[in-house]
Order: C-alpha cells, then sequence, then structure tokens
C-alpha cells in the first residue's frame, strides 16, 4: 500500500508499546515536502521512540509508517532511500575514522563515489571536522560526536531528515552551521521532523509544530494554529512567552514558578 497524500513523511496510528509502559498512542502526524516540523514534549513524552520508530529501528506494535509514500515495513529499502537520521544516541562505528564514518553511510545510500569524496570533504570543513577526520570516532568529543552524526545524515542528499536533539552538546557556532544546513535542505524541498528540548531553537527555525506528551498528540498544527491556540490559553494572562512556549506549558502543565524552594537560601519566609 503506497501512500498518496504527496507528504515526506507520515505516521498513521502509530502505537508502541515497551511490556506494560504505552510509548505512543495512536500517533498520526505528517511532514510535507519543503516543511520544517518541530516535536517537542516533556521527558518520557515519546519523542525518541517516535524517531527509532521513522528510522527503522523500532517496529510499531500497530499503525504505518510512510516515507516518500513507501511503506517503511512492506517496502523497507525503498522507504530508507531518501531518509537520513541523526539520533540522540548516533549510532557510530567507534573504529571507524570520522572519514569511513561518512563513506560508509553514502556507499549504503547509493551515493557515487567521486559524489561521496566531494560532499565528506565539504561536509567535514563546513563542521569543523577536518583535523580529525582521520581520527577513530571513539576518541571524539561529545559535540563532535554529534556533528559527525549529523554530517552522516546529510551525506547521501536525503529528501526526508529526522533528527533528534541534534543541537544537544553543540557549541554555538555549530549550532548555528547546523541551522544554516537544515534550511537550505528545507527550501531545496527536503521534508524535516526535529525535536529538541531548547523550545526557542525550534520556535525559531520550524513552521509546523507537534506536542507529544505521554504517548499521545496534544498539539499538530502551523504557526498561525500555534498562535491560535495560545492566545486561547493564555486570554486575559498577560502572558509574555512565545507561542510554542505557551501552548507546550498550557497544555503540559507549566512549572511552579511562583514557589520558592525553602531548602535553599532566599527560601525562607
Amino acid at each position: 500500500m503506497r501512500d498518496e497524500s504527496g507528504a515526506a513523511m507520515r505516521l498513521e496510528a502509530v502505537t508502541k508499546r515497551f511490556g506494560p509502559t504505552l510509548a505512543l498512542r495512536d500517533v498520526s502526524l505528517a511532514v510535507p515536502p519543503g516543511t520544517a516540523v518541530g516535536l517537542v514534549g516533556s521527558n518520557g513524552a515519546g519523542k525518541s521512540t517516535l524517531m527509532n520508530v521513522v528510522c527503522g529501528l523500532l517496529r510499531p506494535d500497530s499503525g504505518r509508517v510512510f516515507v516518500l509514500g513507501h511503506d517503511a515495513a512492506a517496502e523497507p529499502e525503498a522507504a530508507r532511500r531518501s531518509l537520513g537520521c541523526a539520533l540522540e544516541r548516533p549510532s557510530l562505528f567507534a573504529l571507524l575514522t570520522g572519514r569511513e564514518q561518512l563513506e560508509f553511510v553514502a556507499a549504503v545510500g547509493g551515493v557515487e563515489s567521486t559524489t561521496a569524496a566531494a560532499r565528506v570533504a565539504e561536509l567535514s570543513t563546513v563542521f569543523d571536522l577536518t583535523r580529525d577526520l582521520d581520527r577513530s570516532v571513539d576518541g571524539y568529543s561529545h559535540g563532535m560526536t554529534r556533528k559527525l552524526a549529523f554530517a552522516a545524515a546529510l551525506v547521501t542528499a536525503p529528501r526526508v531528515l529526522v533528527l533528534d536533539e541534534p543541537f544537544e552538546g553543540v557549541d554555538a557556532l555549530g549550532v548555528e552551521v547546523m541551522k544554516r544546513a537544515l534550511e537550505q535542505m528545507r527550501a531545496a524541498g527536503a521534508g524535516i521532523l526535529v525535536s529538541s528540548h531548547v523550545l526557542s531553537l525550534i520556535d525559531d527555525f520550524c513552521s509546523r509544530f507537534v506536542l507529544l506528551h505521554r504517548g499521545s498528540v496534544l498539539f499538530d498544527g502551523d504557526r498561525s494554529a500555534l498562535t491560535d491556540r495560545a492566545r486561547e490559553l493564555t486570554a486575559g494572562e498577560g502572558e509574555q512567552r512565545r507561542a510554542l512556549e505557551s501552548v507546550f506549558f498550557g497544555l503540559v502543565g507549566g512549572p511552579p514558578v511562583s514557589r520558592k524552594l525553602r531548602s535553599l537560601p532566599g527560601g525562607g519566609d
């Protein structure tokens, strides 16, 4: 069965359990071509599980995942062919060098060797990995590992990108370079699903937003719908948060900002 919706990537009623724990409950969402969709949620909301399902590392208990119209269960190779993934825990080969890692991903993705070499050279330069490209990955710092994983997700020039906390542990300059690369991919028609705990980064970059809470979708809409929902949730309160923060705290529950911690200095009456 093919998906004829035209979405770059689409989930249809995806459910995933780990024993008694329901990690995803009938999750449906779509990533249109040329659109960056921000996935947000508290710790344990199911974001990483969803990303792993989309990237084929976990099989859903029910529901379907489509990538460029291909059913990921029925046509796994076709679904993966144009999919680039950088997950929260990068799946890198520790004993390979950075160069070997990128060349391997390019080869598996069917990229011609000359094209792959040019991309590896350019990506390693842009992400400041050139000096360490011929060192084994097990000697990389956390930030370098994240940038290498991001470069690996781009080396096949995928039409669908799935990025789980891609900016975590990356320096400010690296984050800016990554955001520019993503904007270039989006402008070229790629569909991007990206998660981050830093709401401001998602708010700045994305034009569509999905809020996941305890495995269920609480909100799914574009920026206009997000702004309207924020107004509903903060009506009459003079709320100065960004729209995404207002919807997040309004639906998930805000922090007890007015409560002092009595056990810490300044917390007494």
